[in-house]
């Protein structure tokens, strides 16, 4: 890579992580509205939320993948397991986005955050036995 490619590619990935910042804040903003006691913030960075639902861990993550020459931001739900060393498993719920604020190719981006919760209890439920830990 040029220097001028090495910049041009910094600069794509500051817009996005800006436009992730943006993201995380409109869920974050989403889930203390709608879901005030049921959602305990665990902790809270400008790209990450982790969450508790009754004790199931959850992570909410903007991550910047670059392959091949293309470069893939999205909006990534895991849950976290209770062991002593925590595993991270991906729900398979990934909201992609570009470096305007479109995500996931919604008519309405900012709406979101309601079809993301939606399908990450879509997979959790379809997943088969959760236990929960109030």
């Amino acid at each position: 890579m040029t220097t001028i490619e090495i910049q041009e590619t910094s600069e794509l990935i500051r817009a996005h992580a800006e436009r992730g910042a943006e993201i995380i804040e409109m869920l974050k903003n989403n889930i203390d509205r709608e879901f005030p006691t049921h959602f305990v913030k665990q902790s809270e960075t400008p790209h990450a939320l982790h969450y508790s639902f009754y004790g199931l861990r959850l992570i909410f993550r903007i991550e910047i993948e670059i392959a091949n020459d293309n470069l893939e931001a999205a909006l990534k739900a895991y849950s976290l397991s209770f062991d002593t060393e925590p595993v991270e498993t991906f729900l398979g719920v990934k909201y992609t986005f570009d470096s305007i604020g479109n995500v996931n190719r919604l008519a309405k981006p900012k709406e979101f955050s309601a079809f993301f919760i939606r399908d990450v209890f879509t997979k959790i439920m379809a997943g088969g036995k959760i236990i929960l830990r109030p």
